[in-house]
């Protein structure tokens, strides 16, 4: 569990690094931080309006599953992934399950 609790704090401060390279703009849009620590899911999400369009948009989404970092959605110029590399999280406790189980096998991250 004190490795799941690891990965919890560094998914978050790369969430919060990642939010803070952006500035607030014209628009009426917020970078939001979602955490559900109990069910180990975490998102940073765009939300706000851009005239009379709503913007809703989920930037990443990482669960934390069997002990490894699942990363179910990215769409981060850099890759969280790498983000989480960066930060001392092994490429071997990251699955990006954004790929089918087959392609995933194919990439220097955890298959499952």
């Amino acid at each position: 569990m004190a490795e799941v609790k690891k990965y919890q704090d560094i998914i978050l401060k790369v969430l919060e690094d990642y939010k803070g390279q952006f500035k607030k703009t014209s628009k009426d849009i917020q970078a939001l931080i979602v955490a559900d620590k109990e069910n180990f899911h975490y998102q940073l999400m765009w939300l706000g309006w851009d005239g009379n369009r709503h913007i809703f948009t989920v930037i990443t989404f990482l669960s934390i599953i069997n002990g490894k970092i699942w990363v179910q959605q990215d769409s981060t110029e850099a890759g969280i992934a790498n983000m989480l590399v960066e930060e001392g999280i092994p490429k071997s406790d990251i699955v990006l399950g954004y790929f089918p189980s087959d392609h995933r096998a194919l990439t220097e991250f955890a298959a499952a």
